[in-house]
């Protein structure tokens, strides 16, 4: 099942822009929101929003910059998925072909209902989705129809992270270093403190991703970690 235009077109025609190009181009929308789209991907959006919603159809995979507007939320209809924001930026991996549908935050705050929870409407108590943060991300799997949320595959310091955050630790003791973490990135670090009562850390891992700086913690410290839930 995919979202067409007669799924969501109002009166007006919708735009329909589809690229080749090696470079994608920017597309701004009426509303001031920017859309970066993807080569061999589609998008249709009407020339003005009208009434209580924003609403735009994709077909393949596009980066989108929304401009904040409560009183008019952002739908990106893709696949089986719908995506709502209120002002925020992600991407949005729906290809016909590919086995999953993927949304990944870069900020902000966005839901994501597959179509039949989003069509059961929000005074519904059956309706479920998820609400993702900054560096996650949710993963339709269109053969099993099943929602989940991890984090992304490369994880980036929030911009609004505190500038003086420092990775160099010099006999740090773990839980600042898991405090450091957890703020720069925005995730949720869960350890047991008696486990590692004492324990400090004395590495500069500046120049480190975030599945990097993990591993190294775990090979010094001889622990081992997982994801669960992002």
């Amino acid at each position: 099942v995919r979202w067409g235009l007669a799924d969501v077109a109002g009166e007006q025609p919708w735009v329909e822009k589809q690229d080749a190009a090696a470079a994608p181009p920017l597309i701004t929308l009426d509303d001031g929101s920017g859309i970066r789209l993807d080569p061999q991907s589609k998008i249709s959006y009407p020339p003005r929003f009208t009434g209580g919603k924003r609403e735009v159809a994709l077909s393949g995979e596009a980066f989108f910059e929304v401009s904040r507007d409560p009183s008019r939320p952002f739908l990106v209809y893709a696949n089986e998925t719908v995506t709502e924001v209120l002002g925020t930026s992600f991407r949005v991996q729906a290809r016909n072909d590919a086995s999953n549908v993927i949304v990944a935050v870069h900020s902000g705050r966005v839901s994501v209902f597959t179509k039949t929870d989003y069509e059961r409407g929000p005074a519904d108590p059956k309706r479920s989705g998820l609400v993702l943060s900054p560096n996650q991300q949710a993963v339709f799997a269109r053969e099993q129809a099943q929602l989940t949320r991890t984090l992304v595959k490369t994880p980036l310091v929030l911009g609004h992270a505190d500038l003086r955050l420092s990775f160099d630790f010099d006999n740090t003791p773990v839980s600042e270093v898991f405090r450091t973490l957890s703020e720069a990135y925005g995730l949720e670090i869960v350890y047991d403190p008696e486990l590692l009562q004492g324990r400090t850390l004395s590495v500069s891992l500046e120049d480190e991703s975030l599945y990097e700086t993990l591993d190294i913690i775990c090979k010094t410290l001889r622990v081992t970690y997982r994801i669960e839930d992002a």
